[in-house]
């Protein structure tokens, strides 16, 4: 088994309720996740809820972090600032993430969440506590 199937298997195991939610790509420091649209909470006017595209950000440096300091050490959001650049269609969301540093005891995560064209729709700055 490869280290992206290996992953894409932790997470399932981790988090059933996010099966939509796939790693694509797997790199030494970053990865790309793609959320499908079934499980978003659609605000007025057709866009994709904050907190859904909080979560697929957390959740791509989640798996980041998890990936590069090991899968069995607990990885726990400490920090999180997050920019709403653009409103996004009701369609499959993209995180990608890249790790900025990894300490002993936290790990810094910048995200980028993207639309189905690929338009950049957030920023995000994650701060994870690594035990």
């Amino acid at each position: 088994m490869n280290a992206l199937d290996a992953l894409n298997d932790l997470l399932a195991r981790e988090f059933p309720y996010l099966a939509d939610h796939r790693v694509t790509e797997l790199t030494d420091r970053g990865l790309t996740m793609r959320a499908d649209p079934t499980g978003f909470q659609i605000r007025p006017g057709g866009t994709v809820s904050g907190p859904d595209q909080m979560r697929i950000a957390d959740y791509a440096g989640y798996a980041l972090v998890k990936h590069t300091a090991g899968h069995t050490l607990s990885v726990l959001l400490r920090n999180v600032s997050l920019g709403f650049l653009e409103a996004p269609a009701p369609r499959a969301l993209t995180a990608r993430v890249t790790l900025l540093k990894l300490g002993k005891r936290t790990a810094e995560v910048r995200g980028d969440v993207l639309d189905d064209t690929r338009r950049l729709v957030a920023t995000a700055a994650l701060t994870y506590t690594v035990r």
